[in-house]
């Protein structure tokens, strides 16, 4: 067994002393951005280092004597735990300890433009622990090449002068501002001893030799992503796409490809930068696309790729012999060069479109009616490596997800738990097909479904009204189907569709009230009648919540006039009854105008449509006939909206 690790333990000044020796300390491909945060790690490491030099100064009298020696001998020493480092061919790299050491560099920074404030004789020292001199520039003794060193020049040459930039990543723009914070806390503390220096150098000096860390140097290369993971094991945990970077890195034998400029690393950084902009649980992404691209059977989600462990369960689903892009290093840079990029920007290609109605709609819909984690899964199956269909499919594949989950919804026949598992089921059906296959398998799957909720197989049709007929209130998906309904209506109001479904502003309004009358002849036979029909679908509405209390039990009456003036022409569709003489008289001449013209266009959007609206003749009562009617009008509209004519030619 070659594996060998040193241990040795050494103060600051002997860790970035080690430029002494034409060295520098640079951040391997494992390492994550620089995180630390200001407000408590940062904090609470000058806060203990700060707090164990004082004791003994403060008891100690040095004040006037000379430090030289006497701090390294006298005080005591304190431990700040472990680094790793890989010692390859003339390059030290960092295996753990970067967020570490990268803060006890902006220390030395912070102390550098200190002393050279108040002329201690330590400032110069400091300088060569900071920096050095390579050819024509200068090269920070942790190097942050690809991603902060620009920054720490910056910080440099101007101190708290420094400022972050819109465009900055996560390591520059936590250099500049941890910076700031360790300025100002060293500052604060030292500040009623200055401008006398002694203090100062005293804390410069235990800084630098009493302060003491383990640092284990790993000789062989290839055990250090084993010895990465076990410390991620036990110690402060790494996120899991931040393993299998390492593992995926690891496996490409000249480390030179990953760190150069556009190198494997950068390729990597990049596109988890670009994620992050826009997706804070990068391990999702990772979850829906192992699923998506390699999942064999509806198991191996669970199994292997499951948000939380997916980095060690790709090589045991390797292992069980899963066709994954990981087995050499001739397919890691290809995943890295190609298909990693292409399924990270579709994946931020849908998360663009779900924000906005105008650009692929039904990505948008499904967004609304939580359907976001389905859509991921089933889109990245659908569309192969550099598909030619890859936008029609994007389309294809999100309105067949929308009129599966609606439909199923609107005939009682919709489970999560069963949709989700069906989900997996899909994603095997549909990978890479073409899209006369998807289709072909959504509807095979949505009469499927049916056939065997319902328990009968002989089922033609995927849309019976028999089978919507009671279709009651379901919380959001009810708020949902309303707006898709207005949405056809009025396919000109700007209105965003996730203010009515998502905010909580717009709430579900009863036309059957609990007002006593309901309960009774000519509205309903009696109180049972009345709890049966008036959470059907032909009984609700979307009103504004302030509305919908205000109207509380009133009777119909009492509440037509609210329904026309609200935005949604599916509440205005119950005016269709009323006569001109009681528009004028309810609302004015000049609003009776413009409410009768918006009455115009649902006549003219709804002439194919049954029963006028299914809307009650002027002055009467709303009643559960009218529920009837109306629910019937809204199983034409559905029929329209998520049964297109394909569906019918079957």
């Amino acid at each position: 067994m070659d594996f060998k690790v040193e241990p040795q333990a050494k103060n600051i000044g002997e860790i970035f002393g080690i430029h002494r020796a034409l060295d520098i300390y640079n951040i391997d491909f494992y390492q994550r951005e620089y995180r630390w945060e200001e407000e408590h790690t940062v904090n609470q490491l000058i806060k203990d280092i700060f707090d164990a030099f004082e004791e003994k100064y403060e008891s100690d009298g040095l004040k006037g004597e000379a430090l030289e020696g006497k701090i390294e001998q006298e005080y005591q020493w304190y431990y700040l735990n472990t680094i790793i480092l890989n010692k390859e061919k003339t390059d030290t790299y960092i295996v753990d300890g970067q967020q570490r050491l990268t803060t006890l560099l902006l220390m030395l920074i912070a102390l550098y433009h200190i002393s050279d404030k108040h002329d201690s004789q330590y400032k110069d020292r400091l300088e060569k622990l900071i920096r050095v001199k390579s050819e024509n520039t200068h090269k920070f003794v942790i190097n942050h090449e690809t991603r902060g060193n620009k920054k720490l020049g910056e910080i440099f040459e101007h101190s708290c002068d420094a400022q972050t930039n819109q465009d900055d990543t996560t390591t520059p723009a936590n250099l500049v501002k941890n910076y700031i914070s360790i300025y100002n806390t060293l500052n604060s503390k030292l500040d009623p001893y200055l401008p006398r220096p002694h203090k100062l150098e005293a804390f410069t000096l235990y800084f630098l030799s009493n302060i003491v860390l383990i640092s284990l140097k790993i000789d062989n290369y290839k055990d250090v992503p084993m010895v990465f993971e076990v410390i991620n094991d036990r110690g402060e945990r790494l996120k899991p796409y931040e393993v299998l970077k390492g593992k995926l890195l690891g496996k490409i034998a000249d480390k030179k490809e990953i760190l150069k400029d556009n190198g494997y690393n950068e390729k990597w950084d990049k596109r988890i930068g670009d994620l992050l902009k826009r997706e804070r649980d990068i391990d999702l992404f990772f979850e829906h696309f192992l699923t998506a691209r390699y999942s064999q059977s509806q198991n191996d989600r669970d199994e292997y790729f499951a948000q939380s462990d997916y980095q060690k369960g790709v090589y045991r689903s390797m292992s069980k012999g899963n066709p994954l892009p990981f087995s050499d290093q001739d397919e890691i840079k290809d995943f890295l060069d190609n298909i990693f990029p292409y399924y990270v920007q579709l994946y931020l290609d849908l998360i663009q479109d779900r924000e906005e109605e105008d650009s692929t709609p039904a990505v948008f819909y499904n967004h609304l009616s939580g359907m976001d984690n389905n859509q991921f899964l089933l889109v990245m199956a659908g569309i192969a490596l550099h598909d030619k269909e890859r936008e029609t499919k994007i389309k294809v594949i999100s309105e067949e997800l929308d009129r599966l989950r609606v439909l199923l919804g609107l005939q009682n026949v919709y489970d999560s738990r069963n949709f989700s598992n069906d989900t997996y089921e899909v994603i095997l059906k549909i990978r890479d097909k073409s899209i006369p296959e998807i289709q072909e398998f959504f509807d095979e799957h949505l009469l499927k479904t049916i056939r065997n909720a319902k328990d009968n197989q002989n089922i033609k049709s995927p849309f019976r009204f028999e089978y919507f007929r009671n279709t009651q209130i379901d919380g959001i998906f009810t708020k949902y189907f309303l707006a898709r309904v207005d949405r056809y209506l009025n396919p000109d109001c700007r209105r965003r569709l996730y203010d009515w479904v998502r905010k909580r502003g717009f709430q579900i309004e009863h036309i059957l009230s609990g007002n006593d009358k309901n309960k009774k002849p000519p509205v309903a036979e009696d109180e049972a009648q009345w709890e049966e029909h008036r959470n059907r679908l032909g009984a609700l509405l979307l009103l504004k919540a302030p509305v919908n209390r205000e109207l509380s039990d009133k009777e119909y009456r009492g509440r037509w006039k609210k329904y026309g003036e609200s935005e949604f022409f599916w509440n205005k569709s119950l005016l269709l009854g009323i006569s001109k003489e009681q528009l004028d008289r309810k609302y004015g001449e000049k609003e009776s105008r413009r409410i009768r013209g918006e009455l115009d266009k649902l006549r003219e959007i709804g002439k194919n449509l049954p029963e006028n609206f299914g809307c009650p003749a002027n002055q009467k009562p709303f009643t559960i006939k009218d529920v009837e009617k109306r629910q019937k009008v809204l199983f034409e509209i559905a029929k329209i909206i998520w049964f297109p004519d394909r569906a019918n030619k079957k």
